[in-house]
C-alpha cells in the first residue's frame, strides 16, 4: 500500500514514517497544499492521511480536489484546530480520526480503505467501453478480373481435347507371371544328406572367418557349436 500524509508538524512525518514502514507501507510527505495536488498528480497513492493544518492552507483547501479523484482521505486533528466530523464529511472525508489516536486504530481504518481502493480499481478494469456503431457504406461491384491470352499463345478447344484423348490409345498392362519353381520339403531330404549339404559351407565359414583368427581350442568349440546346433535343426 501507499500513502500520502500531509502535514506541517515534521515530527508527526517521522513518527508516521517509522509506524507504517514496519508494516510494509510506503509513505509519500506533503507540507503545503501544492505538495499535496502534486504528489497525487504524480504518485497515485492508495489512501491520503490529511492532517487538519498544513503551512500556507488548511485540510479544507485540498479535500474536495482530493475526494474528486476517487482517493479516500482520512482527516486527523484535534479539536483545537477546527476538527468537525460532520463538516469533514460532508466535504468528501472517508473517515476522521481525533488525536491522540492509537496505532490500531490507524491500521484499521488504513486496511478498511485500502481493500475498498483495490476493489473499486478492479471494477474500473472490468467496466466495458462499447464502440461507436459504424455505418457501413455500400461499396462498389468488383470488377472480374478479365485473364486474356496472349498473342502466341494456343487456346485449346474442347473438341480438340476430346480428339487428343481418342487418338492416344491406351496400351493394354501385361499380367506379370511369377517363376514357379518346387521347393522341395523337408520331408523329401533325409537328415544325412541335409547334413552333407550343409557341411561344405560349414567348412567354408570356419576357414574365412575362424581358421587364422583364433585358436585351435577356440575352432574345436565352434565346430562343436556348429554340430549342435545342426541337430537341433533335424531334430
Amino acid at each position: 500500500m501507499k500513502i500520502l500524509y500531509a502535514d506541517d508538524k515534521k515530527n508527526w512525518h517521522i513518527l508516521f514514517e517509522n509506524v507504517l514502514k514496519e508494516r510494509n507501507i510506503k509513505v509519500l510527505h506533503a507540507y503545503t497544499p501544492e505538495d499535496v495536488v502534486e504528489k497525487i498528480s504524480q504518485e497515485r497513492p492508495n489512501v491520503v492521511i490529511l492532517d487538519m493544518t498544513l503551512r500556507d492552507g488548511s485540510a479544507l483547501d485540498v479535500l474536495p480536489g482530493i475526494v474528486k479523484e476517487g482517493i479516500p482521505v482520512i482527516v486527523i486533528g484535534y479539536k483545537s484546530e477546527g476538527l468537525d466530523e460532520e463538516k469533514l464529511k460532508s466535504y468528501g472525508a472517508s473517515r476522521v480520526l481525533q488525536k491522540p489516536f492509537t496505532v490500531n486504530e490507524l491500521l484499521s481504518v488504513l486496511e478498511e480503505l485500502g481493500e475498498r481502493t483495490v476493489e473499486h480499481e478492479e471494477e474500473e478494469k472490468l467496466e466495458i467501453v462499447l464502440p461507436e456503431e459504424a455505418t457501413i457504406s455500400p461499396s462498389e461491384p468488383e470488377e472480374l478480373e478479365i485473364i486474356e491470352l496472349e498473342p502466341g499463345e494456343i487456346e485449346v478447344q474442347p473438341e480438340q481435347l476430346s480428339q487428343v484423348q481418342e487418338e492416344q490409345p491406351v496400351k493394354p498392362v501385361k499380367e506379370e507371371t511369377l517363376p514357379t519353381s518346387t521347393v522341395a520339403t523337408s520331408t523329401e531330404i533325409s537328415k544325412e544328406e541335409l547334413k552333407e549339404l550343409l557341411k561344405p559351407e560349414i567348412e567354408n565359414i570356419i576357414r574365412e572367418i575362424v581358421w587364422e583368427v583364433v585358436p585351435e581350442i577356440a575352432e574345436k568349440v565352434i565346430r562343436e557349436e556348429i554340430e549342435r546346433l545342426i541337430k537341433s535343426r533335424l531334430a
